[in-house]
């Protein structure tokens, strides 16, 4: 079995993370949305940091200095992607992990920015093989689990699934919503709105008691953290039809070095 994830809206809150992007910047964020949209108009639909810095000075919404104390500001944000992740994400993925399942990464956007995201979101780990797409997805499904039983793809694009649906029906796909992507007109396969909401459907394909799991991985991961002096901050709740939203943060400061996304870039 295979498992195949999207990450912008399906693993990561890209949602909080954009708008900490936008006060980061220091930026009125209509300004800021506008100059983002030109730039990725630009850029083939694809977004990227430099350009978009670019714009911004262009419209003279920052000086050139003001733009640098920016970048580094945004480049911080980055840093902390891991933040962001919907809760139960992570313990999902390390759930899944002690299965029999191949565990992928499909994201769509610039190579270079979906691979900083991916690098600081602490997934990478998580994931045998990652695809930064910077075309249509479609075309990479086609040939996806040959040697696979079955392949899962979770996404919370609608275009983007039902073009997946098209390329390859041979798959079993699992809608993501809660985002703002639109989903497709008659969807008739699965879906899920919440990580908790996901787990349970990939219980009913698999039979493995993963919402069980993810406590354990919950549990182990407080018990270390408790064990190690570290403060941390937890709220959860599994189970529940309508789970709170859950955080775990770990209060110390992370003093590594900013990364530069690159050059190159894609959408949020």
């Amino acid at each position: 079995m295979k498992i195949v994830f999207d990450l912008d809206y399906t693993l990561l809150d890209t949602i909080a993370f954009k708008k900490a992007l936008v006060d980061a910047t220091g930026v009125d964020e209509k300004e800021w949305q506008s100059s983002y949209d030109d730039a990725v108009k630009a850029n083939k639909g694809l977004f990227e940091p430099t350009s978009f810095f670019a714009e911004l000075r262009h419209r003279k919404l920052l000086s050139d200095e003001g733009a640098g104390e920016a970048r580094q500001r945004f480049d911080e944000v980055l840093k902390t992607t891991d933040q962001y992740l919907y809760p139960q994400a992570k313990e999902l993925l390390e759930a899944l992990g002690k299965h029999d399942v191949e565990i992928d990464l499909m994201t769509f956007g610039q190579a270079d920015w979906q691979r900083a995201k991916v690098e600081h979101s602490s997934l990478k780990r998580l994931f045998k093989d990652v695809l930064y797409v910077e075309t249509d997805k479609k075309e990479f499904v086609k040939g996806l689990g040959k040697d696979q039983d079955e392949v899962i793809i979770v996404n919370d694009n609608g275009k983007e699934m039902d073009e997946m649906v098209e390329a390859a029906p041979e798959h079993t796909y699992v809608l993501k919503t809660g985002g703002p992507k639109a989903p497709p007109k008659d969807w008739k396969h699965l879906r899920a709105e919440s990580i908790e909401d996901l787990a349970e459907v990939l219980e009913k394909r698999t039979g493995w008691e993963l919402r069980r799991e993810m406590r354990e991985v919950r549990e182990g991961v407080e018990g270390k953290m408790v064990a190690s002096g570290e403060n941390v901050r937890v709220e959860i709740e599994m189970g529940d039809d309508e789970p709170e939203k859950r955080e775990m943060r770990n209060e110390k400061k992370d003093d590594a070095s900013p990364v530069d996304p690159g050059t190159r870039g894609s959408r949020l």
